[in-house]
C-alpha cells in the first residue's frame, strides 16, 4: 500500500509540474499504421477425377457414386484469424491420345454422337475436411460454378467465402462434377481423359462477414 501511495505521488508531482510548466512547445507525433492480417490456408496438391460414361459404382473414401464425373475428396483450410474469399481459375487439358471434347454446357437430354464431357468446379464452405458434409449443389449453376474448357483459363471471382480459424465454417470443400455423352460414335476408351490445373487466389475480408 505505501508502495502505491508513493506512486501516486511522484505521478501527482511529475503531472503539476508538467502541467505548470511555462515557454516552449510541444509536440506529439503519431506513425500511423495498417494493420494487415496474413492469410494462411492448407491447399490439397493433388486430386483425382473420374469420367464413368457408363455410371459404373465407384467407390471413394466409403462413398459409392454411379455419377459419370466423379472427384476425389478435396478441401482447403482457412488457418488465418480472418475470414477469406476465394477465386478459382481453371484450364483443362485433354490427355495425349484421347480424341475426346470438353463442352460448356450440359450434354444430357440431347442426341449428341461426338465423344464429349462436360466439367465443372463447384466450391462450398464446409464445417469439416470431408467434402461429404458439403451441402452440394444438385445441378450447374452459371452463376456459382465454373465449366472447364479446354486450353483455356477461366476465372471465377469470389467463388465461396470460408470463415476464420475459430469458426466452423472454415473449410472449402470443392470437387469437379458434371456428365457425358454415354455412347459416342467413338466409342470410349482407356486413352481418354483430362488434366485439370485449378489456381486460387486469397483475399481478407471483415471478421464480421456472414457465412452462408
Amino acid at each position: 500500500m505505501k508502495k502505491k501511495l508513493l506512486l501516486g505521488a511522484v505521478l501527482a508531482l511529475l503531472l503539476s509540474a508538467t502541467a505548470f510548466a511555462s515557454g516552449g512547445s510541444y509536440r506529439t507525433t503519431v506513425d500511423a499504421l495498417c494493420n494487415l492480417p496474413e492469410i494462411s490456408v492448407t491447399v490439397p496438391s493433388s486430386a483425382e477425377v473420374f469420367i464413368n460414361p457408363y455410371r459404373i459404382p465407384i467407390t471413394i473414401e466409403s462413398d459409392e457414386s454411379t455419377a459419370q464425373i466423379v472427384s476425389t475428396p478435396a478441401c482447403i483450410e482457412n488457418k488465418s484469424a480472418v475470414p477469406i474469399s476465394i477465386t478459382a481459375t481453371v484450364t483443362g487439358t485433354i490427355k495425349e491420345g484421347s480424341d475426346m471434347g470438353l463442352y460448356s454446357y450440359s450434354t444430357q437430354g440431347q442426341e449428341l454422337t461426338s465423344k464429349r464431357a462436360f466439367v465443372y468446379l463447384e466450391m462450398q464452405a464446409a464445417t469439416s475436411t470431408s467434402p461429404a458434409d458439403a451441402n452440394w449443389d444438385s445441378e450447374y449453376d452459371v452463376e456459382k460454378h465454373v465449366a472447364i474448357r479446354a486450353g483455356v483459363a477461366r476465372t471465377k471471382k469470389d467463388m465461396v467465402t470460408i470463415a476464420q480459424a475459430d469458426q466452423p465454417k472454415h473449410f472449402g470443400a470443392f470437387r469437379l462434377a458434371g456428365d457425358c455423352v454415354p455412347t459416342p460414335r467413338k466409342p470410349w476408351t482407356a486413352a481418354d481423359g483430362i488434366d485439370v490445373e485449378i489456381a486460387f487466389t486469397f483475399k481478407a475480408l471483415p471478421v464480421w462477414t456472414e457465412i452462408p
